[in-house]
C-alpha cells in the first residue's frame, strides 16, 4: 500500500478562492472523522448539481472513519452518506444508503499513525458518495427530524430494540444474544433506548482477505417511521478471516463488546446520549443505569469465583474404600469400579520396624 505524506484535506482549488462572496454555501457536515477540514474537501469534490440539491433539500454529509491494527497489519474503513442536517444540536438521523471503503497497511508498528490510512480510504468513500444518487423526497421521509408515529408497548425489561442496517438475520441473532447477556433490557427501557449496528464485509483485491467490520452505539428510540439517529459515539469492530458469516458476526460482536464492556456512564457507554433525544421520549437515568449495571457485573463476578471454587474442590475429590492384606489391596470407588494396588513398604522409626503404607495412596490420589 502506498503511503501518502502530504496531508489529505488541502485548501481550496484558487478558483473557488478566487469566487468570493458570490460562492455557494459550503455543504453541511456531520463529521465524525477526527481529521480536520472534511467540510473544504467535500466542497472541492463534490460535483456542484450535487452540492445544489443537497442545499435545495437540507441535506449533509455523514462520515466516519475507523483504525484497528490486527497483528502486523493496519485496517482503516470509512463510511460516507446523505442525510438531514439537524438545527437542534441533536444527531442527524441515520443516512439510508451508505458508502465506505477499507484500506490495509501492511508491516505497521505498534506506534502506527492512522492519520494517512484513514484518509485515504475516506476519500474514496467520499468519491463513491459523489457517482451515487441523491436521496429521493420519498426517501428522505425518514430522515426527517421531528414527526412520525410510535406503536403503543407496554413495559417489558426482557425486551431489547435493535435497529441494524446491512447486518444478515444470523448476525442480527447473535447480537441479540451478546446484548442480553448483557442484560440491556434490565437495564433501559426499550421503549426509550435503541442499540444501532452497522456491519460491511470486503474482500481484499490483492490476496482475496475477507475483513468484516462493524459499528456499534447506543441511541434513543425513534419513531417507527424514522431511522434512528446517528450514536453520538460509536465503538468500531474489525474481524478477519474465515466465511462471510462467521466474519461478519465475529466484527458485530467485537463492536458491541467495545461499547458495552465500558462502564454504562455519560462517560462511557452512554457518551453524548443526550444528542440522540426524540421528541416525546424520556432520557434514561443514566446514574441509576450505571448503578444496576455495576451492581450486575460485581453479582456475575461473585458467581463466577463461587462456580469456580466448587469446581475446584469437586475435582480434588475422590472416595473410595481401601480393603488390605499385608500390602495386597483393593480400592472400590462410589461407582463401584474395583482395582488392584499393591501398597508400598515403609520404615517406622518410632517402633524401629518395616510396615505396609496403605494409607498415602489409599484412593489412587
Amino acid at each position: 500500500m502506498k503511503h501518502h505524506s502530504k496531508l489529505f484535506f488541502a485548501a481550496l482549488l484558487s478558483a473557488l478562492c478566487l469566487a468570493g462572496p458570490a460562492m455557494a454555501a459550503k455543504p453541511a457536515v456531520i463529521d465524525q472523522t477526527g481529521l480536520n477540514g472534511l467540510q473544504d474537501y467535500l466542497d472541492t469534490n463534490l460535483p456542484a448539481s450535487m452540492k445544489a440539491t443537497m442545499a435545495e433539500r437540507g441535506l449533509a454529509t455523514w462520515a466516519i472513519t475507523s483504525a484497528i491494527r490486527v497483528q502486523n497489519n493496519g485496517y482503516c474503513v470509512a463510511v460516507a452518506g446523505l442525510t438531514i442536517a439537524s438545527a437542534d444540536g441533536r444527531m442527524a438521523r441515520r443516512p439510508a444508503a451508505t458508502h465506505d471503503t477499507i484500506m490495509r497497511y501492511e508491516n505497521v508498528t505498534k506506534d502506527w499513525d492512522s492519520g494517512d490510512c484513514r484518509a485515504e480510504a475516506l476519500r474514496e468513500a467520499i468519491a463513491t458518495l459523489a457517482r451515487a444518487p441523491v436521496p429521493s423526497v420519498e426517501a428522505m421521509r425518514r430522515l426527517l427530524g421531528s414527526g412520525g408515529t410510535r406503536a403503543n408497548q407496554k413495559a417489558d425489561n426482557g425486551m431489547i430494540n435493535l435497529s441494524s442496517q446491512d447486518v444478515s438475520d444470523s448476525t442480527k441473532a447473535a447480537a441479540f444474544d451478546a446484548l442480553h447477556g448483557y442484560d440491556l433490557g434490565a437495564a433501559v427501557d426499550y421503549r426509550h433506548v435503541t442499540a444501532v449496528l452497522y456491519n460491511s464485509s470486503f474482500t481484499m483485491k490483492k490476496d482475496n482477505e475477507r475483513v468484516c467490520f462493524a459499528l456499534f452505539g447506543l441511541s434513543a428510540r425513534p419513531p417507527s417511521d424514522r431511522a434512528p439517529r446517528l450514536p453520538a459515539d460509536n465503538s468500531a469492530g474489525l474481524y478477519v478471516g474465515d466465511d462471510e458469516a462467521t466474519c461478519a458476526r465475529g466484527a458485530s460482536l467485537a463492536a458491541i463488546r467495545a461499547t458495552l464492556d465500558q462502564p454504562w456512564t455519560k462517560a462511557g457507554a452512554f457518551n453524548g446520549f443526550d444528542k440522540t433525544r426524540e421528541d416525546g421520549v424520556p432520557l434514561p437515568d443514566i446514574a441509576a443505569v450505571a448503578k444496576k449495571r455495576a451492581a450486575a457485573v460485581a453479582r456475575a463476578a461473585a458467581e463466577k469465583r463461587a462456580a469456580t471454587r466448587v469446581a475446584s474442590t469437586q475435582r480434588n475429590v475422590v472416595r473410595c474404600s481401601n480393603s488390605c492384606t499385608n500390602g495386597s489391596c483393593v480400592r472400590t470407588f462410589e461407582n463401584g469400579r474395583k482395582e488392584r494396588w499393591q501398597a508400598p513398604r515403609v520404615y517406622d522409626a518410632i517402633n524401629n520396624n518395616w510396615t505396609w503404607d496403605i494409607n498415602t495412596n489409599a484412593c489412587g490420589q
